[in-house]
């Protein structure tokens, strides 16, 4: 009867890796509209090696009469390398739980369980897909040790709360900061713009240190595991990272690389403005120039930004500005034909302009799925003098946004945003 049960349970939880897998991108924009390519063709062990070409075809010239042809140009190119991003997230159930057949609520407390695990997956990619390629989430402004951390100016509420567990880093070297890996957060206070000014972390050890921290004023806190001595990045890559003028990016420099910059929508300047359309309209103007692009597909932002945007057409203009809907089901303001998208995670402050035909998402599998390496989603631990009666079951997820053409991408940053 208990293999019954153990089998029971089972089913119940792998059945529902097709809704999982489906639900996955629900009400996160860049996990719906770049749709993964998981053909194995594409990589090379963990990595997918892209040819890029750095400029138009040369060679194309004017003829005179009775004139002769010019010798083929040769095209300058070079090679992005994407390696894929690892995710993960342990289920634990226990025999008790399992037992209990007769009870339907507890088979929708084993639903509810899987759901949650899809819902945080999906959370966190979505935090990667939208950040500067590190799983970076605050910087640390000043040093000491003690439980609470104070922070840089801006940081996201929606990423730093209570009962997160996060690691805390040195980003030059990828080693943690004295008790600093997997440290849960207990409290938060907020800055009078909304932005979390400290974390307090408990003070209990949560499979990592424990006790106060040693803060530097150089380190800063990251997404679990996202992060190891190097420093090697485990996260996956964002918008941040390709849309860059600075840094490298699949192996590639933007420095001495103009091309493989992403394109800047106000062109250096760092005072802080509020979005309206003659900023938006410069931004769109040097794509153009840089790339013959007239727009982009949509544009996705910081919510607070696009609300302001959209409310300056109620104080100067008296009506509300025209709504987009994508193909996919999300809705915004338009600015010349293009959709303006809200996402908390976006970095706070700025619009992100994307050209889908330039980004690729890369995956083993079309989303999140129970690992049966061994022949069992279910899994249990122990050593010979400690034998645990729980089972694990592990949701993992290989994925990887790749990006074909960084300048294609146009951000405008420092913006104001609504109060």
């Amino acid at each position: 009867m208990a293999d019954q049960l153990t089998t029971g349970w089972t089913d119940l939880l792998y059945e529902l890796r097709g809704p999982l897998q489906k639900a996955y991108p629900k009400g996160r924009v860049l996990l719906t509209e770049l749709q993964r390519d998981t053909s194995r063709k594409n990589f090379s062990g963990n990595q997918v090696r892209v040819p890029i070409f750095a400029a138009p075809l040369q060679g194309t010239h004017m003829l005179a009469e009775g004139g002769n042809v010019t010798i083929p140009q040769v095209d300058d190119t070079s090679q992005a390398h994407i390696r894929m991003a690892h995710q993960a997230l342990p289920v634990s159930i226990s025999p008790e739980l399992m037992k209990q057949t007769e009870d339907n609520s507890a088979a929708k407390a084993v639903a509810s369980k899987a759901q949650r695990a899809n819902e945080s997956m999906a959370r966190t990619a979505n935090e990667q897909l939208n950040g500067e390629g590190t799983g970076k989430l605050a910087d640390v402004s000043g040093g000491g040790t003690s439980l609470t951390a104070t922070l840089d100016p801006g940081a996201a509420r929606r990423q730093l709360y209570k009962g997160r567990i996060v690691d805390v880093i040195e980003p030059a070297t990828g080693s943690p900061v004295t008790q600093g890996l997997k440290r849960k957060i207990d409290s938060v206070t907020l800055a009078a713009d909304g932005t979390v000014a400290t974390v307090t972390f408990l003070t209990g050890a949560f499979g990592g240190g424990s006790g106060s921290l040693t803060f530097t004023a150089t380190c800063a806190i990251y997404i679990q595991d996202s992060v190891a001595a190097g420093p090697i990045f485990n996260a996956g890559q964002g918008l941040q990272q390709i849309g860059a003028v600075t840094g490298t990016f699949e192996d590639i420099a933007k420095g001495p690389n103009e091309w493989w910059q992403g394109t800047d929508g106000r062109n250096g300047l760092t005072s802080a403005a509020d979005p309206d359309l003659s900023i938006l309209d410069a931004g769109i103007l040097t794509l153009g120039e840089r790339t013959d692009l007239e727009n982009v597909d949509f544009i996705v932002g910081d919510p607070g930004v696009i609300l302001l945007y959209q409310s300056s057409f109620y104080n100067q203009m008296r009506f509300a500005p025209t709504r987009g809907k994508l193909d996919t089901g999300f809705e915004g303001p338009t600015y010349n034909g293009m959709t303006l998208i809200g996402d908390f995670d976006h970095q706070r402050g700025a619009l992100t302009g994307v050209t889908k035909e330039v980004l690729q998402m890369y995956g083993y599998t079309k989303g999140p799925d129970w690992d049966e390496l061994t022949g069992s989603m279910w899994q249990r631990f122990g050593t010979a003098t400690s034998r645990s009666r729980n089972v694990e079951a592990w949701l993992v997820d290989d994925w990887q946004l790749g990006a074909h053409e960084c300048r294609q991408i146009v951000r405008w940053q420092n913006l104001n945003r609504a109060s």
